[in-house]
């Protein structure tokens, strides 16, 4: 990732959007995508989001970000029936926030220690879908 090294944050404008050498932090990600993508990284950013948000077939086997909020963001897995993943698909989910984020499964069956569904301040957790509408959550949750 020697390509990333140079790169300096000039500053975050209000709404949190940070500016680097002239860019959007959406530019950023998708430059650090097509080099991710090309060197074989597994994780590449798939969103960053403020709101509420539901996970789409882009989001496979990527990280998606939960930026910074004033309130806490309720994130939907869709049924197989509108989003066919494959078993054993994997969306990994970091909460860079101060609120809270929490797994919306009304829809579906949601695994995890505790039947915990909120991903903690600034952690990190993965959604493993292991059946047809059946997801496992693991990492820091509460």
């Amino acid at each position: 990732m020697e390509h990333f090294r140079n790169i300096k944050y000039d500053y975050a404008t209000s709404d949190d959007t940070f500016i680097a050498r002239g860019l959007h932090l959406n530019q950023i990600i998708d430059e650090i995508n097509t080099v991710a993508s090309t060197e074989g990284l597994k994780y590449v950013i798939s969103t960053v989001t403020k709101a509420d948000y539901t996970f789409v077939l882009g989001d496979a086997g990527k990280l998606v970000i939960h930026k910074q909020t004033k309130s806490a963001a309720s994130w939907v897995i869709p049924l197989n029936t509108t989003v066919a993943y494959e078993e054993g698909t994997k969306i990994t989910i970091h909460n860079s926030s101060t609120q809270l984020c929490v797994i919306d499964s009304s829809a579906v069956t949601l695994q995890s220690l505790n039947s915990y569904d909120t991903i903690s301040l600034y952690g990190t957790a993965e959604l493993i879908k292991i059946g047809t509408d059946t997801w496992l959550l693991t990492g820091d949750i509460e």
